[in-house]
């Protein structure tokens, strides 16, 4: 598989190598790179807390030497298909205890001001 490139004088074919196509299951190389992709995603899960002490099923399978089927290549770069930074968790939860809420006062016969 093959992409371009802007370079400077126009675009330059280059060669995607094959286990960086998009969909193939991302391993780490390294300790180095492993290390970078948790700092990257898994630090910053809402699946994974050490100070809640929340245990990700899939950073603990690949722990174990199992290649999560959820590592991908997107782009020519890894990515956890799991991913939901906590930020986005957060409000995730914050949108359904509102609409609880609204669902209940309506159910009620309650207005919302």
């Amino acid at each position: 598989m093959s992409d371009f490139i802007a370079g400077p004088s126009g675009l330059i074919r280059v060669e995607v190598p094959e286990y960086r196509q998009d969909g193939r299951q991302f391993t780490p190389s390294n300790g180095t790179e492993g290390m970078d992709f948790m700092a990257q995603f898994c630090d910053r899960c809402s699946r994974e807390n050490e100070a809640k002490e929340i245990r990700c099923p899939i950073l603990t399978a690949s722990m174990m030497g199992e290649g999560p089927a959820e590592w991908v290549y997107q782009n020519e770069q890894p990515l956890c298909t799991k991913f939901l930074s906590r930020e986005d968790a957060a409000k995730k939860a914050w949108e359904t205890r509102r609409k609880r809420e609204a669902k209940k006062h309506e159910d009620q016969g309650l207005l919302e001001f």
